[in-house]
């Protein structure tokens, strides 16, 4: 792996396809309901406190497994790009983790501390050189900012 930003959106996206996968998996016989429009002009109370077929789609596809999985994937390829994650992301992730864990116990909520921690350590990447002159912002020439 190339560096901690791509390793760290592995696990993202890791953690969002098993919490997708595993509690889709346990919710398929909601599917009828979910596709056959079951879930279309719910009263208010099913939102406050979801249950069958509403709670299912809540925590399995309404969940942040996918968004989980999207950001992996994108914190992964802007990895590969050599593009340092803003440590915001990694710092949001690790404060949603942890009021997660304190929350609902047990879960594996905790585990997101995982790539937040690699978000929040990696280092800046090197500044690219094009004909032994630095290039920043994608301009050969222009010094990188320091």
């Amino acid at each position: 792996m190339r560096n901690t930003a791509v390793r760290a959106g592995r696990v993202l996206t890791f953690l969002g396809a098993l919490h997708l996968l595993a509690l889709g998996a346990q919710n398929t016989g909601h599917l009828g309901a979910w596709f056959g429009g079951g879930l279309w002009g719910l009263p208010r109370e099913e939102f406050v406190e979801p249950s069958g077929a509403a709670g299912a789609f809540w925590i399995s596809i309404g969940s942040f497994a996918v968004p989980l999985l999207l950001l992996g994937l994108l914190v992964s390829y802007l990895g590969r790009q050599g593009v340092r994650v803003p440590p915001a992301i990694g710092w949001g992730l690790a404060a949603w983790s942890v009021v997660g864990s304190v929350v609902v116990e047990p879960t594996p909520m905790l585990l997101v501390l995982v790539p937040a921690v690699l978000l929040i350590r990696q280092k800046e990447p090197k500044a690219p050189v094009a004909n032994g002159r630095a290039v920043a912002d994608g301009v050969p020439g222009r010094p990188p900012r320091s």
